[in-house]
């Protein structure tokens, strides 16, 4: 009888250290995406806090971006720039004021509005040009350089975003 206790606590042990094992092979991947989770909303909140923008919509945008071929530098370096376009025409530049202008809106208008409002608003207007010339024109007058590259994400307007 001894025997068989001995042999049914050697099984047993056996198994709490092999679902020891397994729970480390789990918990492992586990803790390193958690890690990672970590370090990517931290990311979002300094970009949030560079840009004015909301960590929901950098998060949102920051996930079609990629799908759409661009990454998250670059729709940092995008935002910003439009930040410096409403600026700029905000002081009373040409180029920021015609580009809006194209898209049926004012800086008197966009001043009103939260950074997020503003990007989705541009947005909008940049979907509802026809003409893709136009459309990459004033992208790029508003986005910078990397305006064209946002044209998928523009697209489809405050709806697609």
């Amino acid at each position: 009888m001894e025997a068989r206790v001995a042999k049914i606590g050697a099984a047993v042990s056996n198994m709490g250290r092999g679902l020891l094992k397994a729970s480390a092979g789990i918990l492992g991947p586990l803790a390193a995406a958690t890690g990672l989770f970590a370090k990517m909303g931290d990311n979002l909140d300094k970009m949030s806090a560079r840009t004015g923008i909301s960590t929901e919509l950098l998060s949102a945008l920051g996930f079609a971006s990629e799908q759409t071929g661009q990454d998250v530098a670059t729709l940092e370096k995008s935002l910003s720039r439009m930040q410096r376009s409403l600026f700029d025409a905000g002081r009373g530049l040409a180029t920021p004021i015609d580009a809006l202008e194209q898209i049926g809106l004012r800086i008197e208008d966009l001043d009103k509005l939260s950074p997020d409002e503003q990007f989705v608003k541009i947005a909008e207007g940049i979907s509802k040009l026809k003409d893709p010339t136009t459309q990459a024109g004033v992208a790029m007058s508003i986005f910078g350089q990397a305006g064209r590259k946002m044209l998928p994400l523009l697209a489809g307007g405050a709806a697609g975003i």
